[in-house]
């Protein structure tokens, strides 16, 4: 049994460092079940709880039976409202608040004092709902969110939308009902086969000046072998007499085609992990992250995500020496073979991109990893960095999350 509680959505999510990929594959030189033994019997090792304290105590939401990634997939699930219409948060989830009971997708709003309104489902029919993507509408206050659920007898899941009219009321709660927006009738370049899920959703300018334009970004959850997510972007444009009027909005939908090769294992099978950003005062759209060939990439539309986007990418290993002891062994190395060592991305397989400085450089957090070209990496080498791509000299670049000045040489990864 777990609590849920702000303090943990706000610092998990935002952080971006989620897992389930170890690249690359294979085994593991070291061992890590010895390794943790040696830990537990070392007599100075304590398992007691070091002393802490929280700067904002954390707020409960709700007990909940379901803890394996509540919010978004690549997304950040927490979104916090202009002052000018409410400076509130609206955080949403999804849970079990008993063992038994249905995953349902959730809703928290935190008033900007820092009082918890409420905690409900925000869908009304008891299915099995998760993984939301959320933004807040910067006019009205309204937040637009997305998740995916299985509404029919067809096994792939829908993805449904919905909105909570916080400006009518000054208050949060009055949800419209959830409606479709991706379903498996949609044409795609697999046809019936694509099964669209794990929507992001982000708002930023449209074409049009009196309205906005939302994104919801689904992964594809079918390829023909191995899993490379390509990508569904949907995209309709509002305003606050189309919320009144509690509209289903007029969609787009398109893929990237790069991405959809990928996919198709054309010519070969490359497996993308990334995030989607729009930014939010032109129309600039992006999709950044990277791929199981070590390579950084980004994806740029300039157009509101209409038309092409360009690709740009960067191998990103950085070959690193293999330290030789004294007796002329090498300090990784396999029966006085020595290993091929390098970093690369490693456990970071869903991030979540921003537009920073304006809307002149993207920004994502990651890890970087020590790894061989013989297939192995190790799993205590492992050190975060925030990853960036300028706009202006189309440069990728990085600097390590340590203290300011360890690393003299950012772009060069720090070797402990």
């Amino acid at each position: 049994m777990k609590k849920l509680l702000v303090l943990f959505v706000l610092t998990v999510f935002v952080a971006g460092l989620y897992a389930d990929l170890m690249i690359p594959t294979g085994k593991t030189p070291l061992n890590i079940e010895s390794f943790k033994r040696a830990i537990r019997t070392l007599p100075n090792v304590s398992r007691e709880a070091p002393e802490y304290e929280f700067v904002t105590d954390p707020i409960n939401l709700i007990t909940n039976y379901y803890d394996y990634m509540p919010g978004s997939y690549c997304s950040t699930p927490v979104r916090v409202q202009p002052d000018a219409v409410g400076g509130g948060v609206y955080i949403t989830f999804h849970g079990r608040e008993t063992a038994g009971s249905t995953r349902r997708e959730y809703y928290a709003y935190i008033e900007s004092d820092g009082t918890l309104f409420g905690c409900e489902t925000i869908g009304i029919d008891p299915e099995h709902e998760g993984y939301s993507g959320i933004d807040i509408d910067p006019v009205t206050g309204d937040p637009l969110v997305a998740w995916h659920v299985d509404l029919d007898a067809d096994p792939d899941q829908e993805v449904v939308v919905t909105y909570d009219l916080f400006h009518v009321l000054g208050s949060p709660g009055l949800w419209r009902t959830p409606f479709i927006v991706i379903d498996e009738g949609i044409q795609t370049p697999n046809g019936d086969l694509d099964c669209f899920i794990w929507p992001y959703v982000h708002i930023g300018p449209s074409p049009d000046p009196d309205k906005r334009r939302v994104y919801v970004v689904a992964n594809n959850n079918y390829s023909p072998g191995t899993v490379s997510e390509n990508v569904l972007i949907c995209y309709a444009d509002f305003n606050v007499d189309d919320l009144n009027d509690q509209s289903t909005l007029d969609w787009t939908y398109r893929t990237i085609p790069l991405l959809d090769q990928w996919n198709q294992n054309d010519p070969e099978w490359i497996r993308p992990f990334k995030s989607f950003d729009c930014s939010k005062t032109d129309g600039k759209v992006a999709i950044f992250g990277f791929h199981t060939s070590d390579s950084i990439f980004v994806f740029l539309n300039e157009n509101y995500g209409e038309g092409d986007f360009e690709y740009i990418s960067l191998d990103y290993q950085f070959d690193v020496w293999n330290p030789q002891n004294l007796d002329g062994s090498y300090y990784f190395e396999d029966a006085g073979v020595p290993y091929n060592l390098y970093w690369s991305f490693v456990h970071c397989g869903h991030p979540n991109s921003i537009f920073t400085d304006g809307t002149n450089k993207l920004n994502f957090s990651g890890t970087l990893g020590l790894q061989c070209y013989e297939g192995y990496y190790w799993p205590f080498w492992i050190y975060p960095k925030t990853f960036q791509y300028d706009l202006n000299t189309q440069e990728f670049s990085f600097h390590d999350l340590y203290i300011t000045g360890a690393d003299p040489d950012d772009n060069i990864p720090m070797v402990p």
